[in-house]
């Protein structure tokens, strides 16, 4: 009979300690994939933000050669006049395209500087939280040890005290 509850005891117990175990690599895993997403979030972020820069490039590239080829039209008219009209409808244009592109990347720059700064202001703090956690984690683990494993001790003793007094009792009663 007390193999049995000895066993039963063992049983209970490891399967217990086994079950916050597992608890705690689901909460470590659970970090790590939130640590990874925003890891991802801060990827694509800068991914976009590079795109953006590449089309930004692209659009001034093509207003210095669209203002060239202008220039060169310009420079190969003779009336004066006529010269000094496009001229100035020229320096209208350069005029919107640059204010149109200051509005446009102004803008960009800074919610990509306020994205980028708070994004990784987010992963270092994640990443303490974590470490944190994980050190919470582990005291809570090892006070959780030794409270399961006296617990279950306390309770073989218990149970052996239990068998010899029935053994005594069975003594007594022949």
């Amino acid at each position: 009979m007390l193999s049995n509850s000895k066993n039963i005891i063992n049983l209970m117990w490891d399967r217990w300690y086994d079950s916050i175990s597992m608890i705690y690599d689901g909460q470590k895993q659970m970090e790590l994939l939130f640590f990874q997403s925003i890891s991802k979030q801060k990827e694509v972020w800068e991914i976009l933000n590079n795109q953006v820069d590449i089309y930004s490039n692209e659009v001034k590239s093509e207003v210095k050669t669209y203002q060239e080829k202008a220039n060169d039209f310009v420079e190969s008219i003779s009336d004066q006049a006529t010269k000094e009209s496009i001229l100035k409808i020229q320096n209208q244009l350069d005029n919107i395209v640059e204010l149109f592109s200051k509005m446009s990347l102004t803008p960009q720059n800074v919610i990509n500087h306020f994205v980028s700064e708070n994004l990784s202001r987010v992963e270092t703090n994640v990443n303490e939280l974590m470490n944190q956690q994980a050190k919470n984690r582990e005291e809570m683990k090892v006070m959780v040890e030794k409270y399961s494993e006296e617990l279950k001790n306390t309770l073989l003793k218990l149970c052996e005290t239990i068998e010899a007094k029935q053994n005594i009792n069975l003594t007594l009663t022949k």
